[in-house]
């Protein structure tokens, strides 16, 4: 960036030398021409001067392409218009010369392109220059047209010596002086310039990365300014609400603008709800606060209002109030079912003591069998509903999931749940699998998983279960069956109480699976495999810590041909 300047500073340097020559080669010319020019001198060698100026500013320009920005180029020019200034001094009287004032203008143009420095070395040459030439003329060593010094004595050219150096030096300093301090101020403008750029670049990342929807107005409730936020969730362009009211943006009766002025006259934010229809005709709910705009004297400016979507609160909200009816009725269902179990353990005693007389016939000695059968599977679902609604807390240690696993395959392999077509494949690392868990909770979840992959298999199939060994503090197991798969309407609905697929099942198998599971911090996906059947697949943290929400990543979808399904309480109600 300098060498461009000093650059341009020699090629206007070229051009004000070719426009003072000018310039004074045309004044000269019109007073010839003028009635009173017969009694002016004739000046031929200004001719030859210009001339010789013009040519020397071609091969100026022509030598700045190869010498570029070269200060000593400047000092050849420069030195070179003095020793012209000193011809041209001769030529017109010498020491009574009307032109010596053009030193000043190489002296401050010396000063502009050279700094001090070099506005000192040209007042000295400038200096020399014209003292020689008055010595000269002085002592006759050169002849002078007209009277070199009419009516002069010997102090006379020492005075106008002394004189031109002393306004020389003095236009060097003062213009220096100034030149100095107007380059100063203007290094300090620019610096102010660029620190402003960047803080109003600064202002404008920071407004447009807030959260919120920002609106500035003036005195009268008209938009002066928004963020990129306000135009999102308003849906509107920039040019569609500068200058707009933000009464008709917000749908607000005219009087609202002064009631928020009294508002604000007494405390500095007033805050409230309003429904905004958006551009597409959406209504949402926002919270707005609302304050006053000043400048730094304390002059009210207009206004600023900062306004949020309350959409997703709202459900929140909702969702919370929802969540804490849902609690009140689970605990009294729980009080109920824990209730419930006490005469339930009468009665079926009571029925085993009259299965057992012999007094009762055949056909009620059934009757009292289903009886009972039926108690004992209403006291099952009894218990598993207790252990949804009110489960204990976890006790975490150090857990073989490797052991849990083939205890579960073995009891299996032994229970009634098997059925001839059946198979169980356990699928296990080299090495045992340790993490910190609840192993009665983990035990859970591995029967219910299991035995749910195998009601699934009606027909017969095989289950393979699956233990990945441990990656990045995480562990993978995976059930996979040849059954029916999940059908596609009720995937979502899976892991919400008493939604089982199974018609003598709880429907609380899953949602105590998806609940310790939760409990855990892990995380649980379910999905269909292309060759037909299930595919669960469970993670869980091996040092005990909750894991990172799902982002997609391969860990959890590995296993190419089927979808996996996160599921999100939250969003099935």
């Amino acid at each position: 960036m300098k060498d461009r300047t000093l650059q341009r500073q020699i090629v206007r340097l070229i051009v004000f030398r070719v426009v003072i020559v000018t310039t004074l080669m045309g004044t000269l010319f019109a007073i010839q021409l003028s009635p009173q020019g017969e009694a002016v001198p004739t000046f031929d060698f200004i001719y030859y001067l210009a001339g010789l100026v013009y040519g020397l500013s071609v091969a100026y320009l022509l030598l700045l392409k190869r010498t570029g920005d070269s200060m000593a180029f400047v000092y050849v020019q420069l030195f070179g218009d003095a020793a012209l200034i000193t011809g041209l001094v001769y030529y017109t009287g010498g020491i009574a010369s009307p032109f010596t004032f053009l030193y000043l203008l190489t002296i401050i143009t010396a000063v502009i392109m050279l700094y001090r420095r070099g506005g000192f070395i040209l007042a000295s040459a400038c200096g020399i220059f014209y003292g020689v030439l008055v010595d000269l003329q002085y002592l006759g060593l050169l002849r002078i047209s007209g009277p070199p010094a009419a009516g002069s004595t010997i102090h006379s050219p020492y005075y106008s010596i002394f004189l031109h150096f002393f306004a020389f030096y003095v236009v060097a300093y003062l213009v220096s002086y100034l030149s100095e301090n107007l380059r100063r101020t203007g290094t300090i403008l620019e610096e102010q310039r660029g620190h402003l750029a960047d803080l109003q670049v600064f202002n404008e990342l920071v407004i447009d990365s807030m959260s919120s929807g920002l609106i500035t107005l003036d005195l009268d409730g008209r938009i002066t300014k928004v963020n990129q936020v306000a135009l999102r969730l308003t849906r509107y362009e920039e040019t569609e609400l500068m200058g707009r009211k933000i009464l008709e943006l917000m749908g607000l009766p005219e009087r609202y603008l002064d009631l928020a002025r009294r508002k604000l006259a007494r405390r500095r934010l007033y805050r409230f709800d309003r429904k905004v229809t958006r551009r597409d005709g959406v209504t949402i709910p926002v919270g707005v606060s609302a304050s006053r705009l000043r400048d730094k004297e304390g002059t009210p400016l207009g206004f600023i209002i900062i306004f949020q979507d309350l959409t997703e609160m709202r459900k929140l909200e909702e969702d919370l109030r929802t969540r804490d009816r849902l609690a009140v009725v689970g605990e009294m269902a729980a009080d109920v079912a824990h209730e419930i179990r006490n005469p339930l353990a009468s009665i079926s005693g009571s029925v085993q003591m009259l299965g057992d007389d012999d007094m009762v016939s055949e056909e009620h000695r059934h009757l009292l069998a289903i009886i009972q059968r039926e108690s004992r599977r209403l006291d099952r679902s009894i218990q598993e509903f207790l252990s949804f609604a009110r489960p204990a807390p976890l006790m975490l240690g150090r857990v073989n999931l490797s052991a849990i696993v083939r205890d579960t395959a073995t009891l299996l392999g032994n229970s009634d749940e098997l059925l001839p077509g059946h198979r169980i494949e356990v699928d296990l690392p080299g090495e045992d699998v340790l993490l910190e868990a609840d192993e009665d909770r983990l035990r859970q979840v591995v029967w219910n998983l299991s035995r749910n992959a195998l009601k699934a298999m009606a027909d017969g199939g095989t289950l393979t279960v699956r233990l990945e060994p441990p990656a990045e503090d995480r562990v993978v197991l995976e059930f996979t069956d040849e059954g029916h798969g999940f059908l596609e309407g009720s995937r979502r609905q899976v892991f919400r109480p008493f939604a089982g697929r199974f018609r003598r099942g709880t429907g609380l198998g899953l949602a105590i699976v998806y609940r310790i599971i939760q409990a855990h911090g892990g995380r649980i996906t379910i999905g269909n495999r292309q060759a037909g059947g299930a595919r669960v697949r469970v993670v869980l943290s091996v040092s005990g810590r909750p894991l990172a929400p799902p982002d997609e990543a391969a860990g959890d979808r590995a296993g190419g041909g089927w979808e996996t399904q996160p599921i999100n309480i939250r969003e099935e109600g």
